[in-house]
């Protein structure tokens, strides 16, 4: 044994080594594959699984192998694409790459985000907004703010206010942050100083919070704008819905409910939105931050009126409309996000603005409340003002359906009704023609009646939802009850708990249950006939006002909405 170790050469050894290094090598790499292949197919790990990533991603899918695909090539450059953004614990990977960057280059892979000073961060529209750098000239805006007037003018006469808001900048409340490298404006004027200094100058009601932040930044314990995130502060947002509550309570003197905070904590957490930066960078953990306090309200409608508002804002609203304040200070409440997705409580999640009627809309709001932030001022309006100019001066009719909605609103209004009545005296009108006339009144300034969300709407948006159908087929097989039993309830679950509405009530088939309906009976009903033809004499009354009269009577007598 001796002899023949002895007979081993040192090269021999040293290959050997190289050879059990190469396959000790060959398996580590070869495991760790096996290992991301393993969790891409059964996620084992779920248990340790890495927070998803954030940010807008291009889903990836590969086509099916077939000849044609794979000497097209698309086969490889699909499945390529599909595992690169799908192999296992591709979410940890990116994380420690983004963590290692900004702990050791203070850099960022988030694209437009810029790591200032103390760890504050900030988006690079906002400083280029501050630093002056795309300006486009007085012309443009001014042109602009006549369009906002004649606009804001326009819509008075209408009896609706227009109100324009212009968001802070953390740029601008906070430049003492900004990098140095950043700091560099090229023009003397910003669409800041020019809008704030033309829609004072041309009478725009407008709220500047850029002016109103960097007055309370003086004297504010709290940041108003948080270190992590790029817009007002979770609980800044609610002072800023309250001044803007206020301002259209004040210009259009309607006592609208107000918004009362209960109490203010200080939390150890962020609280999204006031992440709302640093989670778009994907890191690991949080760099440190300045805590922030949150705000419980309430809010008090009692003997105050609700009237009807539309919204065309950008990100700055949506906090805001998040916390179902606008659902529980205005009646109807709408929320254009960038004039490209209508929000609120009349839609069942988004809807295109295409397919509205932009001059029913304005009729049908009282206040119209245009919120820009600084990195969208050379897009005031988003549209929205050129639009709004170009239907508001067309002539509208009611159709027949919408005429006939007013008609039954109008008389839900005994102060209403009994006005039609005095005027049927004094001009000698029937009251039918009357409460046409009215109806196309009230038409002409307030658009047509809002209709809320339906069940066979919420039925509709449940059965294109997969995700949702799923559920309720899961729910109905736990319970032992057909899927369409526990469609029925989910419906009244999302009327109750989501849109603050009653579920149906089911009334007798053979009872009228419509304003058209009643006045059918009657016509049909000899008895009832005569006591009309003896009342409308006795009253000095025609036939016809006489039916709408006991209509009405009838259907408040049975509890039933015209």
């Amino acid at each position: 044994m001796q002899t023949e170790n002895n007979n081993i050469s040192p090269q021999m050894l040293n290959n050997k080594k190289q050879l059990l290094f190469k396959r000790l090598l060959f398996g580590a790499v070869f495991f760790m594959f096996l290992l991301l292949l393993v969790q891409q197919l059964f996620h084992f790990s779920k248990k340790y699984k890495v927070e998803k990533l954030d940010g807008y991603f291009v889903s990836k899918n590969y086509i099916p192998l077939t000849s044609e695909s794979w000497f097209s090539g698309e086969y490889q450059k699909t499945t390529d694409e599909f595992l690169n953004a799908n192999f296992g614990f591709r979410n940890l990977f990116v994380r420690a790459n983004n963590q290692l960057r900004f702990l050791l280059f203070n850099k960022t892979s988030a694209f437009g985000v810029i790591i200032g000073k103390e760890n504050y961060l900030f988006e690079i529209n906002y400083l280029n907004a501050y630093n002056r750098t795309e300006y486009i000239g007085d012309n443009a805006i001014n042109d602009t703010i006549q369009r906002i007037k004649t606009l804001q003018d326009t819509l008075k006469l209408l009896g609706k206010e227009l109100l324009v808001v212009l968001c802070p900048s953390k740029a601008r409340i906070y430049p003492e942050f900004i990098p140095d490298d950043f700091l560099a404006p090229t023009s003397l004027k910003s669409y800041y100083e020019a809008y704030s200094t033309g829609f004072k100058k041309s009478g725009v009601n407008y709220i500047d919070f850029n002016n109103l932040f960097s007055l309370k930044k003086e004297k504010s314990k709290e940041l108003l704008i948080p270190q992590l995130g790029i817009h007002w502060s979770r609980l800044e947002a609610i002072y800023a819905a309250d001044t803007i509550i206020n301002y259209l309570s004040q210009k259009s003197l309607v006592n609208l409910p107000r918004i009362k905070i209960t109490s203010i904590n200080r939390k150890d957490e962020l609280v999204s939105p006031d992440d709302d930066i640093v989670k778009s960078m994907n890191l690991m953990w949080y760099p440190s931050f300045k805590k922030m306090s949150y705000a419980s309200f309430e809010i008090d409608s009692i003997n105050r009126t609700k009237k009807n508002a539309l919204v065309i804002a950008d990100s700055y609203w949506w906090d805001i409309y998040l916390q179902d304040i606008p659902k529980n200070v205005f009646s109807n409440n709408e929320f254009w996000y960038y004039n490209k997705e209508m929000w609120g409580n009349n839609y069942m999640g988004k809807t295109d603005p295409k397919i509205a009627d932009i001059k029913r809309k304005i009729l049908q709001n009282d206040y119209i409340v245009i919120i820009v932030s600084e990195s969208n001022y050379d897009k005031m309006g988003f549209g929205f003002i050129s639009s709004a100019l170009n239907c508001i001066r067309r002539p509208i009719t009611p159709t027949s359906d919408e005429l006939n909605e007013i008609k039954s609103d109008i008389l839900k209004n005994k102060e209403w009704v009994n006005q039609i009545i005095e005027k049927t005296k004094k001009r000698n009108i029937s009251f039918d023609s009357l409460l046409v006339e009215d109806a196309i009144w009230r038409f002409q300034y307030k658009g047509p009646m809002q209709k809320s969300i339906s069940r066979e709407d919420i039925k509709a948006s449940i059965l294109n939802n997969a995700g949702w159908l799923e559920e309720i087929k899961l729910k109905a097989k736990e319970r032992q009850i057909s899927v369409d039993e526990m469609l029925e309830q989910d419906v009244d679950w999302y009327m109750q708990n989501v849109l603050k509405l009653s579920p149906k009530t089911n009334l007798p088939n053979n009872k009228p249950t419509s304003f058209l309906e009643v006045v059918k009976h009657i016509k049909q009903t000899p008895e009832w006939m005569n006591q009309i033809n003896e009342k409308a004499k006795q009253r000095g009354l025609s036939v016809d006002s006489m039916i709408t009269l006991d209509a009405i009577w009838y259907l408040q007598e049975n509890h039933i909405q015209p």
